[in-house]
């Protein structure tokens, strides 16, 4: 109950303020996926969040981050939309979000739970052992793009053609693709670990409508 109270940007201001400059305080915040959101949305500048919050009459401080699913480097010529990731500071303005959608710039966008994915090497490729790079033991970088032997950031594929996913073996699709089978079932083994993964909501004690 504590927590939930201090999470209210206001009260969490007025709380810090009594202990001085040097006190942060830490809350986990929830993670939802927003659909096909306009891509001119800038979410470097903070007022873009702050105008999502005021369009969908959430209170101001309640998104605490955001950020692209896929890095807008790799974005088609063509694209106008792309999935985006919020975190939002309160377990219940993040159910709304997942109830009604969120106005982003003009169109209502539906929203979801984002869960939590398994942890990819990024010099590998690999999910197995959930080890990041500086654990990695591999000798060579494996490009997670076409699976060659060089740096993801050294690719030079430029079309889906060129793709190869080195952890499936499959042609037309990248190690980065979520819908890739062996990302999937790793995401499913990962996932049944987390003990609210198959609500539609973030449980709340008060809100028997969210356990679901």
């Amino acid at each position: 109950q504590t927590a939930d109270w201090l999470r209210s940007p206001d009260r969490a201001r007025a709380f810090i303020s009594k202990f001085g400059s040097n006190v942060m305080l830490a809350t986990k915040p929830f993670p939802i996926l927003v659909e096909y959101v306009p891509i001119c949305l800038n979410i470097d500048n903070s007022s873009a969040l702050r105008d999502i919050e005021c369009k969908n009459a959430l209170p101001i401080g309640t998104i605490k981050s955001a950020r692209w699913i896929k890095p807008i480097e790799r974005r088609s010529p063509q694209q106008r939309r792309a999935h985006l990731a919020l975190e939002i500071m309160k377990p219940s303005d993040a159910n709304h979000a997942i109830k009604e959608g969120l106005v982003v710039l003009r169109p209502r966008c539906s929203a979801c739970k984002l869960l939590p994915e398994p942890i990819r090497c990024m010099k590998c490729q690999s999910f197995e052992g959930s080890h990041f790079t500086r654990d990695c033991t591999k000798p060579d970088d494996t490009c997670s793009t076409c699976a060659g032997n060089h740096r993801t950031k050294e690719c030079e594929s430029t079309s889906l053609d060129q793709c190869r996913c080195t952890n499936c073996r499959k042609a037309g699709h990248a190690a980065w693709d979520q819908e890739c089978p062996v990302y999937l079932e790793k995401a499913r083994q990962y996932q049944s670990h987390i003990a609210d993964a198959h609500y539609r909501f973030y449980p709340e004690k008060e809100d028997p409508l969210t356990w679901e």
